[in-house]
């Protein structure tokens, strides 16, 4: 039997940081307990969806009814996520889908699981990069190390750094390499814990300290509040610093469906989001709420407890894994099986080994050419199409019996099956393959540029990049060739500049396929405006449309046609084509708004004329850049704004402050948030947890860990009740509850039930995709079906 101390490997370095228990024994041991894939490893494992399993005759997936849904051939696979699980042949990594199908083919060294539709990639030089879910390499693998991306953000490690900065989705260094940290850091809550000298605190998007560097030990955020520690008791903050719950306990876990693990005296129980104790610490071990049942263990056997702190299924397995719809993977006899939320099983034990994995298909679990069925056994038909595309400029692209066609917005057929391939139209035209050769076709199907193509990309800006023999090149809209195909690798056209790859090196061709900038760079990115980033090994630079280079550590750019850089360590600016205009003198440095720039000069704020003129005196302890003629400002402890001229004119007196939009601030007062206008005149009262600032008159407003939206007059759009909340384009907004989604609009109320397991806003087209399983179907802007694949 084992101990209940192995229970705490799972925990990670994060227990190590937070409690002196025994089982804790260092960093490096953890992880590798935590990694481990043997079943005696730990009593309680972390759940998925569907289940990969290692039976002595045979290998691969079940379905939550315990029937065979894929075998595989391979000794090493993973876990579904996105839709694809890696798999290790020959030494090497790849990718399959569902059916088993090869859809990116082992050739990495190492390969992540995919997280927020990209996976982390090793190439044979160990460096790291990130793909997306159809192979294509999105950011180079040029890092050393690199995190997987949360909330649009990821850690990485430069080959020439120990020190760690972050990227966004585009590969984009938005905080540059400098906090030397043993851990990859990660963004929660628009928030990331950060080490310095000892101490831990957390920093915000922009990489400035949000809450400084005070606690002995911390987790990150997760649902508004981290787990902190001072001295040797443990408590919880939110996300302005502020301790909600008092460093108390010995030890702790972070918050789960508003439930958070704590520790007295060698045991556990649960307290709720205000600090009240819900479970009595009893357990030997207790871990996170999941579908409103929480894993623990007594006496050596494990069982569940609810969010009302009783036991409802009775400790008497040795391993048990989380639910996930309704199922949950466990262990007895030292075999697997699956039980209900009822502790019935519905799937006997009978196997050597189970992993619960969760594939964002939820119920969808079968996947033969009949069909599926869901978690209860019921039969669901398929769509009458195999495969359906997304819509782009009004049509979609659909497959039935292995051709394609494309069909409009109430799902008539505009262009029958005939197609080998079918991409989406951009620009009035659709890649199309025939007899292995891809060419272009009209939205009438007509294929006006004819098949004589390798591969084919989308029109942008005019032009198409195609490969011919090998090689790759640019094509107009009437077929005809835009310089020599001559190119190892091309992007697509962006502010008249195309990049392009030879020899490994990156260079940028003009409108007409000409040579502007030879091939010279390591890494280079489209052009934005008259800027690209472009590196020589770790060293970034900048490049102008006409070649020029501008050394630089650092720089930000931004939209207002200057650009800030930094140079020796001082902040300074150039214009558009590059030239010096306010030489490089500052701590720090904003972006220019009604001519005006924040800078910081030693240890205060201030602003600046484009002419590099002092507005005002510098006397803030921080300062934003300008909104609508306002930057937010903090001065002697409080939050207010300054105007154009550098002078305080809505005084600081709030606890927090955001930026002005659609005249209306956001402001803390009392702890809760509410809007002024201009004159500091409250026009909704504060009254909420948290608050954005208004977007096309609209605002995501946050009550007892509730989000909702919110008009300029304060009436509620839609209700104050659920996980997350998006404002997407044209009036569309997305809502998550449960981990399912759905789909509200500020002109037509609610358009779906949150029901779905994915939806994408198309704002050209006003219409919504809508994932459920493995069906998709289509609705407009005022919730009208235009077409039901389910």
């Amino acid at each position: 039997m084992l101990k209940k101390t192995s229970i705490q490997y799972q925990l990670l370095i994060i227990l190590c940081l937070l409690t002196s228990i025994a089982a804790c024994t260092g960093g490096k041991e953890a992880t590798k307990k935590t990694k481990s894939t043997s079943k005696t490893n730990s009593k309680l494992t972390t759940n998925q969806q569907l289940y990969p399993i290692l039976a002595r005759s045979k290998s691969g997936f079940i379905d939550p009814l315990g029937q065979w849904v894929l075998d595989l051939p391979y000794s090493k696979f993973g876990i579904f996520k996105g839709g694809l699980a890696s798999i290790v042949e020959n030494e090497k990594t790849g990718f399959i889908n569902f059916k088993g199908e090869v859809v990116i083919e082992p050739q990495y060294k190492e390969a992540r699981d995919f997280s927020s539709g990209m996976a982390a990639i090793q190439n044979e030089k160990n460096l790291w990069g990130f793909i997306d879910t159809l192979g294509n390499e999105i950011i180079e693998p040029t890092y050393m190390e690199v995190n997987d991306f949360s909330e649009g953000i990821a850690a990485v490690k430069l080959p020439s750094s120990s020190q760690w900065g972050f990227i966004d989705k585009t590969g984009s260094m938005i905080i540059f390499p400098q906090f030397d940290l043993p851990y990859a850091p990660t963004f929660s809550n628009g928030l990331a814990k950060i080490l310095v000298e000892g101490k831990y605190g957390f920093i915000d998007e922009k990489g400035e300290f949000r809450i400084p560097a005070q606690f002995a030990a911390a987790l990150d955020f997760s649902e508004g509040l981290a787990v902190v520690k001072e001295g040797s008791k443990i408590g919880f903050i939110n996300t302005d610093g502020l301790k909600v719950i008092p460093p108390q306990y010995s030890s702790a876990r972070s918050f789960s469906e508003g439930m958070a693990t704590i520790y007295q005296d060698g045991k556990a129980g649960y307290i709720n989001a205000k600090g009240k104790v819900i479970v009595e610490p009893q357990f030997d071990d207790a871990l996170d709420f999941k579908e409103g049942l929480a894993p623990i263990l007594q006496d050596g056997k494990a069982g569940y407890v609810n969010t009302k702190g009783l036991i409802v299924i009775q400790p008497k397995f040795e391993t048990v894994d989380y639910f996930s719809e309704g199922l949950a993977a466990v262990r007895d006899n030292n075999r697997y099986g699956f039980i209900n939320t009822k502790g019935d099983w519905v799937f006997l034990p009978r196997l050597d080994f189970a992993t619960a994995f969760q594939n964002n298909l939820a119920k969808a679990i079968s996947f033969d050419k009949w069909g599926f069925i869901d978690g209860t056994g019921k039969v669901i038909l398929k769509p009458q199409f195999d495969k359906v595309g997304d819509f782009a400029e009004g049509m979609a692209a659909i497959e039935i019996n292995h051709k394609w066609g494309y069909v409009n917005t109430k799902g008539e057929m505009l262009v029958s099956p005939q197609f080998e391939k079918a991409e989406v139209f951009s620009e009035g035209l659709a890649a199309v393959r025939i007899d292995g050769k891809w060419g272009f076709a009209a939205s009438s199907g007509t294929v006006v540029i004819p098949p004589q193509f390798e591969k084919a990309e989308v029109f942008l800006e005019g032009k198409a990049p195609v490969l011919q023999n090998g090689k790759w090149g640019f094509i107009d809209k009437k077929g005809a060739p835009l310089g020599s195909f001559q190119w190892d690798a091309v992007a697509n056209f962006k502010n008249d500049r195309a990049l392009v790859k030879t020899n490994g090196k990156y260079g940028y061709i003009n409108a007409k396929g000409e040579t502007v900038i030879e091939p010279q760079f390591d890494t280079a990115k489209d052009f934005e405006g008259s800027l690209a980033e472009v590196s020589f090994g770790a060293n970034k630079a900048l490049v102008t449309k006409s070649g020029e280079i501008i050394q630089t550590e650092a720089y930000k750019l931004l939209s207002d046609g200057f650009q800030a850089i930094q140079v020796n360590g001082k902040w300074g600016f150039i214009d558009a084509s590059g030239k010096t205009v306010i030489v490089p003198q500052y701590e720090d440095a904003g972006s220019f708004s009604d001519g005006i720039a924040m800078v910081k000069l030693e240890d205060t704020y201030g602003f600046i004329n484009s002419s590099g003129k002092l507005v005002g005196e510098p006397k803030f302890l921080m300062a934003g850049d300008f909104s609508e003629g306002l930057a937010k400002i903090y001065f002697k402890d409080k939050w207010g704004y300054a105007d154009t001229t550098g002078s305080m004119t809505i005084y600081p007196s709030y606890e927090w402050a955001k930026d002005f939009s659609e005249n209306l601030g956001a402001v803390k007062r009392g702890g809760k948030f509410g809007y002024i206008n201009r004159n500091s005149e409250w026009v909704i009262e504060a009254q909420y947890d948290d608050a954005s600032a208004f977007e096309n008159s609209l605002a995501r407003v946050r009550m007892d860990k509730k989000w909702g939206v919110i008009d300029t007059s304060g009436q509620v759009i839609v209700p104050i009740e659920f996980d997350q909340v998006w404002l997407l384009e044209n009036g569309a907004i997305q809502v998550k509850k449960n981990n399912f989604f759905g789909l509200y609009h500020s002109q037509h109320g609610k358009l779906t039930e949150t029901e779905f397991h994915g939806i994408i806003w198309h704002s050209n087209d006003h219409i919504a995709k809508l994932i459920k399983g493995s069906d998709i179907s289509y609705i407009n802007e005022k919730g009208e079906y235009l077409w039901k694949g389910f």
